[in-house]
């Protein structure tokens, strides 16, 4: 499914949790992100530009496999394709807390430089405090780019 697909597939989405199957992790996106996130369980939540969405901010949670059969163990599960999960939940989303929820979420540009007054020392300093083991594959490739 294409990303263009999947968000206007969100735009409509108030009830349900779709996760993507992308690589090595399973993404869910915008309605569904909120929903994750509120429902399920607290994540490092992405806000991105896509091209392929009119250059529209897009928020996405991922996750690995293993973590996702942890979060869907007692969820009831309405779908379960190749490339494509969906829970159902109870209560339905509400627009304007999802809208609230959107806006607080940090903006960080792909092409984010490295602030020139950063040191070497500094640069040291953040690598050997980075926590790797309580990280996801996806929180070490952001913090490395």
């Amino acid at each position: 499914m294409l990303i263009s697909e999947i968000i206007k597939e969100e735009e409509s989405n108030l009830q349900n949790i779709f996760f993507h199957k992308e690589g090595l992790f399973w993404r869910a996106y915008e309605h569904s992100a909120y929903q994750v996130v509120t429902h399920l369980r607290e994540l490092k939540v992405i806000k991105k530009c896509f091209k392929v969405a009119g250059n529209k901010e897009i928020v996405f949670v991922g996750v690995p496999q293993k973590t996702l059969s942890e979060i869907a163990a007692n969820k009831p599960i309405t779908e379960n394709a190749d490339k494509r999960i969906t829970m159902k939940l109870e209560t339905p989303l509400i627009e304007d807390e999802y809208n609230s929820w959107k806006n607080s979420i940090q903006f960080v540009p792909a092409d984010k430089v490295q602030n020139a007054e950063s040191t070497e020392k500094d640069i040291k300093k953040m690598i050997k405090n980075f926590n790797v083991a309580a990280s996801t594959p996806i929180d070490c490739m952001l913090f490395l780019t």
